[in-house]
């Protein structure tokens, strides 16, 4: 009996990035797994094997989009000027779209799923204490 492949992080990441640029190519509609297998230089098994199939794929892209882009935010440091801070955030905000185009925008083609909305929520709430530290405390 021969031996179940196995996929490893590389794979994976191949496949979200591929997926990533589908999506927002050609939304959820028009994301064909063979075709983001195909660009990632494997087959539709993996899709299977990594992610359960074509929504939990879907799912996990736009989960990804917000870690990358809670990454950039969690590298801006909070300072004792909240001005600054929230100004800061924009650039942190912009180069993550600028940088990653197609997760910015998969992020936004379809809600988070259960479970993974945390991480979007956690991300914004990042954002929205930053403007409210700004706004001060009567806001």
């Amino acid at each position: 009996m021969a031996r179940p492949r196995r996929y490893d992080d590389d794979v994976r990441s191949r496949l979200l990035e591929a997926a990533s640029v589908a999506l927002a190519q050609h939304g959820s509609e028009g994301v064909s797994l063979r075709a983001v297998a195909t660009a990632a230089s494997t087959t539709t098994a993996a899709v299977y094997t990594l992610f359960g199939g074509r929504e939990s794929l879907l799912e996990e892209v736009v989960a990804e989009g917000f870690r990358r882009f809670a990454s950039q935010l969690d590298a801006v440091p909070e300072t004792d000027d909240p001005g600054e801070d929230l100004f800061r955030l924009g650039l942190a905000y912009r180069d993550s779209a600028l940088a990653e185009p197609h997760f910015y925008r998969a992020m936004f083609e379809r809600p988070a799923a259960p479970g993974h909305d945390t991480i979007a929520h956690g991300t914004f709430d990042r954002l929205r204490r930053a403007a409210a530290r700004v706004r001060g405390p009567q806001g």
